[in-house]
């Protein structure tokens, strides 16, 4: 019965959904991400990766509808770098409410639950292979260490105020929960979150908008502990951090073929116990879009973050520097329509991470073409 009832409203809902499927091979001069002063030298290796695309909105009437999304990718190496793979996958689903709507005025609400997926293995910078501890009579592989499920619940706001101004307010709550258990050698990195991220996006004028937004976030460890200001750990005593900033950015749109953009955002990291990894940062960066004629798009974007610690110092060092760093990005892609339902595109980056630490310092640069198919 139900599922009849759903089959009959969709057959005169308005339906759109999207499928897109990526496949392309490429190279990364650096893949395990390793410093110049690590006991391997770092290597290049060819790669593949495989990326998804996949929605779905259904419009029941004026007031309600349904939305899914799944998104994910994988990119695979060579056999000699096969500690490089990594994959991921995130899904949601929501149902969206439009209750007021008048004229070029309205209020939307989403609400919904996501659901996500990480892995990848934990390399030892120092040695370009998986992570070992020493348990008191023998080395342990920590592979594992970093993959985790996910799972939330968001609410998100959209009020237009006024045809060039909208008000929005994106809210969530999540937990991860790590596949891997490596009690009692290391504590679980299983934790808890939720935050808050209120803005405003405003069209100073047809070719030119600004979107100001502020975030604010807690998240809290099940087993993790604090460290006091020494970094010693604290029995009984929970991590926890807070972390706000806020963003800015412009977009412009002078002609029709032509977008691009600029912003700065500011972090800040308050660690809640005793304030050893509390941190500051700041991104700047900028993207452009060109289209080269009908069926040929350009695309550009940089950024540039930096990170400082106030009281966190970088391991064996006798001079207490602090755990500072800096990592700049840059990508360039250009794609071509083939026809409606097949893009060629080809696309290479350069990722430079700067860290006082030298175990977390290294610099790569990738490239890869491949075809896209949509629907």
């Amino acid at each position: 019965m139900a599922l009849l009832f759903a089959t009959t409203v969709a057959g005169a809902a308005q339906t759109d959904g999207h499928l897109t499927v990526t496949l392309a091979p490429g190279f990364d001069s650096n893949p395990l991400e390793l410093p110049d002063v690590s006991l391997t030298e770092p290597k290049g290796a060819w790669y593949t990766e495989l990326g998804l695309d996949a929605g779905l909105g259904i419009r029941l009437n004026q007031v309600v509808g349904f939305v899914m999304d799944l998104d994910g990718a994988t990119r695979s190496f060579g056999s000699e770098a096969s500690d490089a793979d990594r994959g991921w996958a995130d899904a949601s689903a929501a149902i969206r409410l439009t209750p007021w709507r008048s004229g070029d005025r309205g209020l939307a609400v989403a609400a919904g639950a996501t659901a996500g997926v990480y892995r990848s293995t934990y390399i030892d910078p120092a040695t370009g292979e998986t992570y070992l501890m020493f348990d008191g009579s023998e080395d342990v592989p920590l592979p594992d260490r970093f993959d985790y499920n996910s799972a939330g619940a968001f609410v998100d706001l959209r009020f237009i105020a006024h045809r060039r101004l909208l008000l929005y307010l994106d809210s969530a709550l999540g937990r991860r929960r790590y596949v891997e258990s490596y009690d009692p050698l290391l504590p679980s990195l299983d934790d808890r979150f939720m935050s808050f991220e209120p803005g405003v996006l405003v069209e100073v004028t047809p070719w030119m908008t600004i979107d100001i937004s502020y975030a604010w976030s807690d998240r809290k460890y099940d087993e993790l502990e604090a460290v006091d200001p020494n970094a010693a750990e604290v029995p009984g005593e929970r991590r926890a951090y807070h972390d706000d900033g806020a963003s800015v950015t412009i977009g412009f749109e002078p002609q029709e073929k032509l977008q691009f953009a600029i912003g700065y955002s500011t972090t800040a990291r308050e660690d809640l116990h005793a304030g050893y990894y509390d941190n500051a940062g700041s991104t700047a960066f900028g993207s452009v879009s060109f289209a080269a004629g009908a069926k040929t798009r350009l695309n550009a974007f940089v950024a540039r973050r930096d990170l400082a610690y106030e009281t966190a110092t970088v391991d064996n060092t006798v001079n207490g520097e602090t755990l500072d760093s800096a990592r700049t990005m840059f990508v360039g892609r250009a794609e071509h329509d083939l026809s409606d339902h097949f893009v060629v595109f080809g696309e290479a980056g350069k990722d430079k991470s700067e860290n006082r630490d030298p175990l977390f310092t290294y610099d790569r640069t990738w490239a890869h073409a491949g075809l896209r198919f949509r629907l």
